[in-house]
Parts: structure tokens; sequence; C-alpha cells
């Protein structure tokens, strides 16, 4: 009886042993899993995180390799897995460099259930205890005695795996093990996930840039031919004509020389120019590009000048160059020249407005010379009234043509416009007719998804400006912005009966006073909001001494706290220690980022359940060497 009962006792030892020592590894696994989340969440990148997390974990289960596969597709289509990432304890490896362990087909039935499980979402666990004697034999002619592979899922999908063997002992994967590490499959699948969001947004981002640079430019351009146009309009005298295109060209190409020479005879003779220090009155159509183009008919784009030959330098700097016919009634009547300076080059898009450009000038010259000749008929036949009307007719048909050209041109420009809008509208389209399931409440969740970024982004946006969009900076009286701080949040104020006290005589400061406001504006609506249960809420804001030559302001309440080990992190961007909260989480980082933009800096004093106290600094004059 003695005996049994030692053996007895010797057993539960064993047994209290082996789950002490699941209990510490389980909590080692969870330490590795949660340091792995915090450092995926901090970096950029979660390939660079994957090797260290693989040896933590592998080390914390006492595995003899940990690894990872990405499930893609072969060049012929079919679906395999090859290995990305690995750790070894030992001197073997898998090899991630060898042919054998790339491509490898998913459903390539070597071990029985391995495919069903892990495409299911649940582990397959390669032991003596779960597994079956024809896998356990594979698995040992394979030269392991214990396998665990687990599913990665992003966005819904298979992924990949991240698994783990011994190539030592015949154990037996225990159920915290596994537990543990589907948490870092999970928070692995989340990393991946997180930054192919992030990959794609700034994918969407740029596209919407240059969809907004492309139409602003097309904005620019329509209004340059709407200017150019009234020019025409409202101008009869063909020297007034040629002067103003000029100048609206130029004006138009700020960094561009521009200037209008009309054929006489062999030469081309100077109207009017802007930008050029020298003048070259007289050109002979046989020198230059310009006299090439009077000779042509063609229009030239010289990216380089340097790389013509019959550019002929007048200004020094000049880097690209565009010349194009104007001509009348179907004859070269002079050229357009358009020169680039400051190193900008010209482009085949600018080519294509000047031409148009030059198409109304032409109609506007032929348009002003009919014009004259009519002027001179009427002086010289004022009885000629059947001539006159013929020529005035003639008149209004030039400038039905000019308008309908216009719209034509203009029409052109905005059709790119409506074929973004078009194709918006075929996306949404295919989206409906797609073979995903439930795609309409996915819709409505990247629709939820997409509203968040646009408020995360305006308030990022709010943040950028800081430092670069400033206000004049001024003398401020804190008694005056603490008032109308409260008056700001007086609904919330009101709402939750808070009663607010401001210290008389505060100092003046010195800096951007709408800044500021946001400052205490923010702090005390964050006051507000997280009072609590307080049944006596207060708030109290005044100073607190100086720090050499600045003021130490503060926003006292008696509110729920906060922890110490918070204080760091609740300046940081998206921060939000109660995620059921209103707002972004920016609100604090802006108003680090306006404080340290003057100088000073911010901190806050708190005990959880005993209120807060954020000090800030602030000039109470301007330094010598202050951006403000």
């Amino acid at each position: 009886m003695q005996t049994t009962r030692k053996n007895d006792e010797c057993r539960l030892s064993g047994d209290q042993a082996a789950s002490e020592k699941d209990a510490r590894r389980y909590a080692s696994v969870l330490r590795v899993v949660a340091e792995a989340a915090k450092y995926l969440l901090r970096s950029t990148d979660w390939r660079i995180e994957v090797d260290a997390i693989l040896k933590s974990l592998g080390e914390a289960i006492e595995a003899s390799h940990a690894y990872l596969f990405e499930n893609h597709r072969s060049a012929d289509g079919a679906r395999v897995t090859s290995l990305r990432f690995e750790w070894g304890e030992h001197s073997t490896s898998l090899g991630a460099g060898a042919a054998g362990y790339q491509n490898i087909p998913l459903n390539n039935g070597d071990l029985n259930g391995w495919y069903d499980a892990l495409n299911a979402g649940l582990p397959y666990v390669g032991d003596v205890q779960r597994t079956s004697p024809r896998d356990m034999r594979f698995l040992q002619k394979s030269g392991l005695k214990a396998l665990l592979d687990v599913p990665i899922y992003v966005n819904g999908l298979w992924w990949g795996i991240i698994g783990f063997d011994d190539v030592e002992h015949a154990r037996i994967w225990s159920d915290v093990e596994i537990d543990a590490l589907e948490a870092a499959a999970n928070v692995l699948g989340a990393a991946i996930q997180r930054q192919l969001a992030d990959v794609e947004v700034r994918a969407r981002e740029q596209k919407y840039r240059v969809l907004y640079e492309t139409a602003e430019k097309q904005a620019q351009e329509l209004a340059l031919l709407g200017n150019v146009r009234n020019v025409m309009l409202q101008e009869l005298d063909l020297s007034t004509l040629l002067r103003k295109v000029v100048e609206t060209i130029a004006e138009s190409f700020k960094y561009a020389l521009v200037s209008v020479l009309l054929l006489e005879g062999d030469e081309l003779v100077l109207q009017h120019q802007v930008g050029y220090e020298a003048k070259a009155l007289r050109i002979a159509v046989t020198t230059g590009v310009s006299g090439r183009v009077a000779r042509t008919g063609k229009g030239a784009l010289v990216e380089d000048v340097r790389a013509d030959p019959d550019f002929i330098s007048v200004f020094e700097g000049v880097l690209s160059q565009i010349c194009v016919p104007l001509s009348t009634d179907g004859r070269v009547a002079g050229v357009l020249n358009v020169e680039s300076a400051h190193d900008v080059k010209l482009t085949q898009s600018d080519f294509r407005l000047i031409e148009a450009l030059s198409q109304h000038i032409g109609i506007a010259m032929g348009r002003a010379r009919l014009y004259a000749n009519v002027q001179h008929e009427l002086e010289a036949r004022k009885q000629a009234e059947i001539e006159r009307e013929k020529l005035i007719a003639e008149l209004a048909s030039k400038n039905a043509e000019l308008e309908r050209f216009t719209y034509t041109v203009s029409h052109d420009l905005k059709a790119p416009l409506f074929t973004i809008r078009g194709f918006l509208g075929y996306l949404e389209k295919d989206l409906q007719e797609g073979r995903y399931d439930r795609l309409q409440k996915d819709i409505q969740r990247i629709v939820d998804a997409a509203e968040k970024m646009q408020q995360l982004l305006d308030d990022l946006l709010d943040l950028s400006r800081v430092g670069r969009m400033v206000n004049e900076p001024v003398e401020i009286c804190m008694n005056d912005l603490a008032k109308e701080a409260i008056a700001l949040v007086q609904g919330q104020i009101r709402k939750w009966n808070v009663t607010v006290q401001t210290q008389e005589n505060l100092p003046i400061v010195y800096g951007d006073r709408q800044r500021i406001l946001e400052v205490l504006q923010n702090l005390v609506d964050n006051a507000v909001k997280f009072m609590g249960a307080q049944p006596a809420p207060r708030i109290e804001i005044g100073q607190a001494g100086a720090e050499g030559d600045m003021c130490v302001f503060f926003v006292r309440d008696n509110g729920v706290g906060i922890s110490s080990k918070h204080f760091e992190r609740i300046f940081g961007l998206f921060n939000k220690l109660d995620p059921k909260s209103e707002g972004t989480g920016i609100g604090l980082a802006l108003i680090k980022r306006i404080i340290e933009f003057h100088g000073g800096r911010i901190w806050v004093e708190s005990e959880a359940g005993q209120g807060s106290t954020f000090y800030f600094t602030l000039p109470a004059q301007p330094k010598p060497n202050s951006v403000l």
C-alpha cells in the first residue's frame, strides 16, 4: 500500500511538473507573440521582423526549425507554396534557396489531411498522438519526429503557413502550444493584411494625385484657351491683338519666353516679345528653327535646343523651344515661338496646346486683317454698301468659325475628365458582377474604412500644415484665449455640467493665436470627454510658473486619469486609450506639434482615477532664431 501511494505521489508530482512546464512554455510563447505584435505594429514592413519572430518562437517552444511558406500561383496557374523565411536551431535547415522547397503543390497528398485542415483554417498537428501511422512514417522518412503547421489567413484567404518541427524528440504538441502559435499566425496575418492595405492606400493616393494634377493642368490649359479667345474676340487691331496674345501666353507659361513674328517676303519680322533681353528684329527664313517652320509649315518641338543645329541663341539659359506656324487662308503668315528657361523642359502636351493656340491666332489674324480691309474699303468707297455687307458677313462667318473651333478644342480637352468619371462607373459595375460571396457587405466595409481613412487623412493634413501654414505671430492674452476656447466647447461643458475655472492675470505670450487656441480647445474638450462618472466634474486653466523665458501653463481636471505607463503613448498618432471614444487619436499629437513648433514642450501628470494635469510651455516674447 505504501509503495502504491508513493507511486501515485510520484505520478502526480510528474504530472504537476509537466503542467508547470507547459504553463511556463505557454507564458513564454505568449510573451513572444505579444512582442511580435508590438514590433509588427511599429514596422512598415513585416518581412523585416520575421526572422527574429521565427527565432523567438522556435526557441520558446524548443523546436528544431521554424519556417514560413507563402502560397501563390505557379507559372502554369497552379496553386503552390514556397519557403520564404526559416530559422534552424541545428546545423541542418530546410534551405530557403533549395529548389525542393519552392513551388510545392498545395494538395500533393504526401500528408493525409494536411491540405484539408489548413485550407479550412485549422492547424495540422503531426505527432504520435494525433497523426496517422502513414503520416508519421512520411515525417520520419523526412527526418522529422514532430510537425506543427498553422495557417496564416489574410483578408479571409489562406495566405500561407507558419510551421515548426522537431528532429530530435517525438514530442506531443500541447494544446497551449497550438493555441499560442495560432495566435502568432493571426498576428502575422494581421500585419500582412495591414501592410497590403497600406500599399493599396498609397497606390490609390498616387493614382488620385496623378488624376488631380492632370485635371489641374487641363484646367490651366482651358483657362489659357479662354483668355486667348477673349483677347481675340475683343481685339480687331492686328498689332494690339498680337501683343496681348503674346503677353497672355507668357503669363500662363511663367517660365517661358514668347514671341510672334510675321512673314514679310523671305524674312520673319518680330512683332512682339516677352522675356527676351536681346532682340532679333529680322530672321531670314533660311536660318534658325523659326525659319525652318516658316518654310515647311510644320511645327517643331525641340526638347533640348543644344541638340538642334538650327537653333539660334538670343538668350542664355534656354532649354526647350516650341515653334508653330501661324496660317491664314491656308498660307503661312508668321510663327509663334515659345522657349523655356530655368531648366524647365517643354513637352508634347505643351506642344499640342501651342498648336491649338496657333490655329486660334491664325483665325483671329485673318479676322483682324479682314476687318482692316473692311475699314479701308469703307474709307475709300463709302458708297459701296453692297460690298461692305458682304465683308461684314464674311467677318461674322470668321467669328462663327472661331467659336466652333474653340468649342471643339475645349470639348476634346474635357474628354479625359469624362473618361475618368465613366471608368469609375465601370469599376462599380465590375464589382457588382464579381464572383465573391457577400460582396455587398465587403463593399460596405470598404466604404466605411474609406470614410474613416478620409477622416484620418483630414486630420493628418491639418497636422502636416503645422509649421508650413503659419498665421502672423502676435501677442496673445491667455485669459481672452481661454474664454474663447471655453466658448467653443460650451455645448459639451453644459451637457456634462462641468465647472471650468480660469486663473486671473495669466501672462501674455507670443505666437500663432489660432494654433494656440486649438491647443486650449483640444485640452478642454479632452478633459470634458474623459470625466467618467465624476459627480462634480471640474476643469482648471492656469499658470504654473516659468521655465527660463517660457511660461508654463496647465489644464487640470478631476476625471478618470491616466496610468503613467501611457504618458508617452497618448501623444502618438492614432493612440487612443479608449477605442470606443470619439475622434481619431490625432488630437494630442497635433497639440504636441503646435507646442513644439513654438519652441515649447508638453507633458502630463496623472494617476488612474485621480484626474489629469496637462502642462505646456509657450514663449513670452519672440525668440531671435524662432521661425515665428
